[in-house]
């Protein structure tokens, strides 16, 4: 029995012949047959190649899975999500996806926006983090803007102290305060680091005071620090 075809036959269909009424020992000998072979292209998200992958057999699935990565920005991180095809719809399921033709794959990614802490330490008055949330420690997002209200006692506002990461808040750029009764309230524009916010106030703010004095015939020289209205008593 000799069946010759020399057609192109469809690659996406399979074809079957029958023998019916098999009375004998048969030898099926296929001649100038060949599997299906494709190509998958693996892309970044810039479209860069990563990698490709010739003669990939048809419906065989993904080998050699890829993690790649995106370069983070100012405002984000990125997070890889997937691969989409030809970086359209959804990230497909790498597992079950099968290879039916010549296919391009790209990677895709969640952005992660930054975050700073933001801490509040506060000295004998009152103070808070008016935004976002009015704790003494917040989350926020980079570059937003954070706030934080003063409430001075005995409606005198007196000598206080305000760091921003151990620099006077005076000298920084990027912050503005507004008055209203015994509260004043700063906010800084743009958060870009972590930041602790320390406020010292009454007497806890430090005063140094320079000896300069002879002992004998010798000038000796100290200095000592003392809290707001307390007695500086000579050495």
């Amino acid at each position: 029995m000799t069946d010759q075809h020399d057609n192109e036959y469809d690659k996406d269909v399979n074809y079957i012949y029958t023998i019916s009424n098999v009375t004998e020992d048969l030898v099926l000998d296929f001649h100038n047959i060949s599997i299906n072979m494709y190509t998958v292209v693996w892309k970044n998200y810039d479209g860069t190649v990563i990698r490709t992958d010739d003669h990939v057999t048809h419906g065989s699935h993904l080998r050699g899975m890829i993690v790649p990565s995106k370069p983070e920005e100012d405002l984000y991180t990125y997070r890889f999500a997937g691969w989409k095809v030809n970086n359209e719809g959804e990230p497909i399921n790498t597992e079950t996806y099968s290879v039916l033709g010549d296919v391009v794959l790209y990677a895709s990614y969640t952005p992660v926006h930054k975050t700073h802490t933001v801490s509040l330490q506060q000295g004998t008055y009152y103070t808070l983090l008016s935004s976002p949330g009015g704790n003494q420690s917040e989350v926020v997002d980079r570059r937003d803007p954070v706030s934080f209200a003063f409430t001075w006692l005995a409606g005198n506002e007196g000598d206080f102290q305000i760091t921003v990461n151990g620099e006077a808040i005076g000298g920084i750029a990027g912050v503005s305060s507004t008055l209203e009764g015994s509260t004043r309230t700063y906010t800084i524009e743009s958060v870009t680091a972590d930041l602790n916010i320390r406020v010292i106030v009454g007497n806890h703010v430090g005063w140094t005071v320079t000896w300069d004095y002879y002992y004998g015939d010798v000038l000796r020289h100290s200095e000592e620090v003392y809290s707001d209205g307390s007695e500086a008593i000579a050495p």
